[in-house]
């Protein structure tokens, strides 16, 4: 199959945010996100009333790269299309975005789908998953804070759809379209990586590095396990183990129940020894699935140095 897209332009603040992207068990992902971090000189507070998964990291990707090739440059400030005057009023309802460029993609799923590397692009259940996908992405607002200047604007900057007619319209957010266009600092994400993976842990970690590590280069300094975890989970706030408690909690219960501390703590170091594999696991698939794409993982102890492997352009 023949792809038009090789790399992903993306904007580092986006591309290296903790927790903007994660894995969570099902049936958390109505939860709301709220985060803050820095960037730099700036402060970037995102807020949404869901959690981004996986799948919607390999959206925002495809989207992005689409525009590298198929995008349209609109000056918000000087908009002479009706496109481009519409784009512009979405951007501005809540504030101006930090430049006054932005970028239009319009296409067809079928199309995203496949430049992406999904099995079967042109499926119903493809074309809803992508859609549901651009969906939560447009809900994502975003506030960045330079000195006492504060700017807001949503992740994607507009959006339309048509499910049965298979095409799509969105708006990048402006530091993602200067990223793209070249008026700013980007990281480069080769394509080719991005449609073969295919775990969900591996897509989250390999954002992640690809947003401070060149193309082949080594880091510095060695990387941790813990780290790793975190690309994945966050904070290790998501736990595999359906139905735990909080253990301050249930060990109450247990005491109140007669159990002995003993016991109680056996189990939790059991619980504790099983979520510890689990991710091992998880987290050995991940660099597994990247070694076979050509990154390097040097094992120091609980860390690793990590080599980034050359540009395929």
């Amino acid at each position: 199959m023949r792809y038009d897209l090789t790399h992903v332009r993306h904007d580092p603040a986006h591309a290296s945010c903790p927790g903007l992207f994660r894995s969570f068990l099902r049936g958390k992902g109505k939860q709301a996100l709220h985060l803050t971090y820095a960037h730099g000189d700036r402060s970037i507070e995102i807020q949404a009333p869901f959690l981004l998964g996986a799948v919607d990291l390999w959206v925002l990707q495809g989207l992005i790269a689409m525009a590298v090739v198929h995008g349209k440059q609109l000056s918000l400030q000087n908009a002479v299309t009706e496109e481009g005057r519409q784009l512009a009023k979405n951007m501005n309802a809540i504030g101006v975005g930090p430049t006054d460029i932005a970028m239009a993609v319009a296409g067809g799923f079928s199309e995203l789908a496949r430049e992406m590397g999904y099995a079967e692009p042109d499926s119903h259940s493809t074309r809803r998953i992508l859609q549901k996908s651009m969906e939560r992405l447009f809900t994502v607002t975003m506030f960045v804070g330079d000195g006492d200047e504060r700017q807001g604007y949503h992740l994607l900057s507009s959006y339309a759809s048509k499910l049965n007619g298979n095409t799509f319209n969105i708006g990048l957010n402006p530091m993602i379209a200067t990223a793209v266009v070249g008026d700013a600092r980007y990281i480069s994400i080769p394509m080719g990586e991005i449609r073969a993976i295919r775990g969900d842990a591996t897509r989250l970690i390999h954002q992640r590095l690809c947003a401070f590590i060149n193309e082949g280069a080594t880091h510095p300094t060695p990387i941790r396990d813990t780290t790793l975890y975190e690309y994945i989970w966050h904070e290790l706030e998501a736990s595999p183990q359906p139905g735990m408690v909080n253990k301050v909690v249930k060990r109450a219960v247990r005491k109140l129940r007669g159990a002995e501390d003993d016991e109680l703590d056996r189990k939790e170091r059991e619980r504790a020894a099983n979520l510890e594999r689990y991710r091992r696991k998880k987290l050995k698939d991940a660099i597994d699935e990247l070694t076979s794409l050509g990154w390097v993982f040097d094992p120091r102890g609980k860390s690793f140095m990590v080599s980034r492997p050359e540009s395929s352009k």
